[in-house]
């Protein structure tokens, strides 16, 4: 997954990092999200361990000293595992 940077309008400090979260898309549960960490310059992320043909929703937040807001919700469908 990508996105684009944070306008610097809307930080209040500097810049530290994203969190990008996912889980599977039917989960309910808030623990149910596995959350990662990436540096400032990352606009880029690789979700790995994920189940063939299943739905996952995903969301990402930009964090200064304080975390900001979690972006709305993407839902993707993984692709079909070999055979």
């Amino acid at each position: 997954m990508n996105w684009v940077p944070v306008d610097p309008q809307f930080l209040h400090g500097t810049l530290r990092g994203y969190r990008v979260r996912f889980k599977e898309h039917a989960q309910l549960n808030v623990a149910d999200w596995i959350v990662k960490i990436v540096n400032s310059t990352t606009q880029r992320f690789e979700l790995t361990g994920l189940q063939a043909q299943m739905e996952y929703e995903v969301q990402v937040l930009a964090f200064t000293i304080k975390d900001g807001n979690y972006s709305e919700s993407v839902v993707v469908m993984t692709e079909r595992g070999g055979m």
